[in-house]
């Protein structure tokens, strides 16, 4: 007997149906994204057009929007100046802090100046007031009032607390009337912290004639007056910075005498301190303006360390290999900033600062790195070199 046949489904137009019922799904959802992408929907289109209710403005009637320009209310006791300047330092931000003291200063009078000392040091008080801000007003109490301001400085109980206050009461008078406190300075050379009080002086002559001030320092700073001669070549070279740019400022170096011990000091200070501006506005100008110093007496060392360690915690590799040509070179510089940053390297990155050392050229100069103290933890290790005489 024949056995009954099964009816079969063809697999083929099955498979057909699925396809076609998929590839028209797809190209409905590509049809309904390009109507969106091309034209969106009214209500999503005015909501991006107009603000909701919620973003509405409303501004208050019959107010005046000026109210808090106008002239604050008078402290009692207090006249309309002081008030600003407590106001000011009142305000939290630092900025902005400063910005309104130094316009309520520049409204200040003489016969205020008093009463906001007397205010910042009750109320304010000189150690927690901002450095900055307590200094401008001793600098425009100095400028505007110098024959009280110095008096006050004088009737302070020690020698250095009359420094201090002499310091930033002739930096200000200096700013207004340079000459007057010259002479009087003349007029009074033993006065406590006098040399602190000429540096004073000298900031603030700076501050309107930068090259004036350089000619008032070279003739009047002794030989031995280190102190006094490193701070007035830095308070310069930030003046001419701030003045005259990077060109301005190499220029004034290069114009600095160099005949006398004092000169020389002068000018050697003073290459520190044009490296140091140099170097925080290019780090390849700083290089190249060093590269370019000729070996004399006053040559700072300091300063080729000063651009070298800030370079070499960016670029270890680079700073290590200029150090190690500056060590040879036309210009020789003794590579001590060397031993510091191959230590913070190997102790980063060991393996780089050895194969560093095994590619170096320089025999002298790894020896030199290699005599460096030990730090807490074991650098990596230099290779064994000796001079090409001894090999």
């Amino acid at each position: 007997m024949a056995a009954a046949s099964t009816p079969k489904t063809s697999p083929p137009d099955s498979l057909r149906f699925h396809l076609v019922v998929y590839f028209l799904c797809i190209l409905i959802g590509l049809g309904v994204g390009w109507v969106l992408w091309a034209k969106p929907p009214k209500a999503w289109s005015a909501q991006q057009a107009t603000p909701g209710p919620d973003r509405k403005i409303v501004l208050p009637q019959n107010t005046d929007p000026n109210v808090l320009s106008k002239e604050p209310a008078q402290r009692e006791g207090a006249t309309a100046s002081q008030t600003k300047c407590f106001q000011a330092l009142a305000v939290i931000d630092p900025d902005l802090r400063f910005a309104e003291f130094m316009a309520a200063l520049q409204q200040m009078q003489p016969g205020d100046a008093p009463g906001v000392l007397k205010k910042i040091q009750e109320e304010f008080r000189p150690e927690k007031t901002p450095n900055r801000e307590w200094e401008a007003f001793l600098h425009r109490w100095g400028e505007i009032a110098p024959a009280e301001s110095l008096a006050y400085a004088m009737q302070r109980d020690t020698p250095n607390s009359q420094g201090y206050f002499l310091k930033h009461f002739l930096e200000g008078w200096a700013r207004g009337d340079c000459s007057a406190a010259a002479k009087w300075l003349n007029e009074h050379p033993t006065v406590p912290e006098w040399e602190a009080a000429f540096g004073g002086l000298l900031r603030g002559m700076a501050s309107k004639d930068p090259l004036g001030a350089t000619k008032t320092a070279l003739a009047s700073i002794s030989d031995d007056a280190g102190w006094l001669r490193d701070n007035a070549a830095g308070y310069l070279a930030a003046a001419i910075m701030r003045q005259g740019g990077s060109d301005e400022l190499q220029k004034w170096f290069a114009s600095l005498p160099a005949q006398t011990k004092g000169e020389v000091e002068f000018k050697k200070k003073a290459m520190y301190s044009v490296a140091q501006h140099l170097d925080f506005q290019d780090s390849k100008i700083a290089r190249q303006w060093l590269l370019a110093q000729p070996s004399e007496p006053w040559r700072s060392e300091a300063a080729y360390h000063l651009v070298a360690m800030k370079w070499g915690k960016e670029d270890p590799a680079a700073a290590l290999t200029w150090l190690s040509e500056l060590a040879t070179g036309k210009v020789p510089v003794r590579p001590g900033a060397g031993r510091q940053i191959f230590q913070e390297w190997s102790m980063k990155k060991p393996g780089e600062a050895e194969q560093w050392a095994k590619s170096a050229n320089n025999p002298p100069f790894l020896q030199f790195l290699a005599s460096a103290k030990e730090p807490a933890k074991q650098p990596a290790k230099l290779p064994t070199t000796q001079p090409p005489s001894q090999q």
